[in-house]
């Protein structure tokens, strides 16, 4: 629900995608699997978009390096978001390994289906990356109003491993 809420406010077009993308999942056609899988792409590009829109020069990372991060950079941009966002070094590196992670699955399920097998695409494939697009987005967002766990290094959510 905060997903569904937060994103109708800051990106209506992030939102339709995500939808469009559950439609898709749903049907049991390989060509609505791939399309899933590029609408989820095109939402987190969208959510990029809202939170880092791309920068008319190079920007110097966390890391030092100067980059590129135009439009087409938008994971590098989300990357660069959660850097610029979160204060602890752990929670950083954890919420930019689920990016990471998330970002590594879109494009090895996009360069399949770019490859022309959409078969190959299972609908397991599917669910989990809508779920973990869901997911990013719902702490991207949390981070972004500053009501994030994530922002407190010693914030535990229940059932999580920490919470020991």
């Amino acid at each position: 629900a905060f997903v569904e809420n937060k994103l109708g406010e800051l990106c209506p077009e992030a939102q339709e995608k995500l939808h469009a993308a559950l439609r898709r999942g749903e049907k049991d056609e390989p060509e609505a699997r791939a399309q899933a899988l590029l609408s989820c792409r095109r939402a987190l590009k969208a959510v990029a978009d809202a939170l880092y829109p791309a920068p008319r020069i190079p920007v110097e990372c966390a890391n030092g390096e100067t980059r590129d991060l135009g439009d087409d950079k938008y994971v590098n941009r989300l990357w660069q978001y959660v850097a610029e966002n979160l204060s602890s070094e752990t929670t950083a590196h954890a919420l930019q390994t689920t990016l990471d992670s998330l970002g590594d699955r879109v494009e090895s399920l996009n360069t399949l289906a770019c490859k022309g097998i959409h078969a190959s695409v299972t609908d397991y494939e599917v669910d989990l990356c809508v779920t973990l697009t869901y997911i990013l987005v719902g702490d991207l967002l949390r981070l972004s109003e500053g009501t994030s766990a994530l922002v407190d290094s010693k914030a535990v959510i229940p059932g999580s491993l920490g919470a020991r």
